[in-house]
């Protein structure tokens, strides 16, 4: 741990050889309020970040090895990876964030993890980072952002020139709504050959409605009184209700009577969760199977088009956009 003026250092790195090494940068007057950040191995630490109403964020710093190292410690790195973030409970916000060494790429139709604004062609090491991803419910953030080419550029190759997106943010799929931007800062001078990745989250958190434990008593039937017999009944037993001249003993025998004659709402049927969860998992369907066929009906356009066959061409438009009003 190293202090600064405003920030303190927190970093985790392997002896002398220095072949990974990873840390947060946190401001100091943050630090009573964050618990201590836990070293996982040379190339992963986490930090857990309390937010309201009892939740938490845990962030994880990573640096993946490069895509010359040998298989073996690539598959170990995602492994440990991967039950490091299982470990988090699912009710807390997650985030990953480093330097990744991968190329995801920009097929979003094939990998549903990722936005619309990849770039580049996915590699080896990209590959594992996209079925971890597909596994856990997780998204590439970087992906979700429309900006210039160089503000999502984060390496450029030292031979080739090329640049290339591997310094990455992933969180839960189903919380891509807190992240709000996430775009290169070319001018930031870090003193490495990547450039800085700035990411602005703000996370949403729900209330809890009722602590666990409380149970909720069971509601009377009142519906029955539409019934003409029902209600009768129901009169002519609460004309019958003997009470001592409180408001407790006569509230005391309504209620019975209410019980007696009315009997309690039938609770909501158990399969009404799995008929959300089917109905969530039909609408997911649906919007993937409306994506794949915009996909589809885009690349038969561009197919058209540079085959000059305009009759198609036209035809394939108006099914895109419907007909002309006149």
């Amino acid at each position: 741990m190293s202090p600064t003026r405003q920030n303190t250092v927190k970093s985790q790195s392997k002896g002398e050889k220095r072949e990974g090494g990873v840390g947060f940068a946190i401001r100091s007057n943050l630090l009573k309020d964050l618990e201590q950040p836990q070293s996982i191995n040379d190339r992963m630490m986490k930090l857990r970040i309390p937010l309201s109403c009892g939740r938490f964020v845990t962030v994880f710093s990573i640096y993946a090895p490069t895509l010359s190292a040998n298989e073996e410690n690539i598959h170990a790195f995602y492994e440990k990876l991967r039950s490091s973030i299982l470990s988090v409970p699912l009710n807390e916000k997650l985030v990953v964030l480093g330097d990744f060494n991968a190329r995801a790429g920009r097929d979003n139709s094939a990998w549903n993890v990722l936005g619309r604004f990849g770039i580049g062609k996915v590699n080896k090491n990209g590959l594992h980072l996209l079925q971890m991803c597909s596994e856990l419910g997780l998204a590439v953030g970087n992906t979700f952002f429309h900006h210039k080419l160089k503000h999502k550029v984060t390496w450029i190759h030292p031979r080739s020139k090329q640049g290339h997106m591997i310094d990455l943010v992933l969180t839960r799929k189903s919380d891509l709504q807190d992240l709000c931007s996430l775009r290169v800062l070319r001018g930031a001078d870090c003193d490495t050959d990547h450039k800085m990745v700035r990411v602005k989250f703000k996370f949403r958190v729900r209330t809890r409605k009722r602590s666990a434990g409380v149970r909720v008593p069971p509601k009377i039937d009142v519906g029955q009184l539409k019934q003409p017999q029902v209600s009768q009944l129901f009169r002519d037993r609460c004309s019958n209700i003997y009470f001592e001249g409180s408001w407790q003993s006569l509230r005391e025998g309504l209620y019975k009577t209410g019980v007696d004659v009315l009997g309690f709402k039938r609770a909501k049927k158990k399969l009404e969760k799995v008929y959300r969860a089917q109905k969530a998992e039909l609408q997911k369907e649906l919007r993937r199977l409306k994506d794949t066929w915009w996909s589809n009906l885009s690349e038969e356009i561009q197919a058209s088009y540079e085959r000059k066959d305009i009759k198609n061409l036209y035809g394939l438009l108006r099914q895109a956009f419907g007909p002309q009003s006149s």
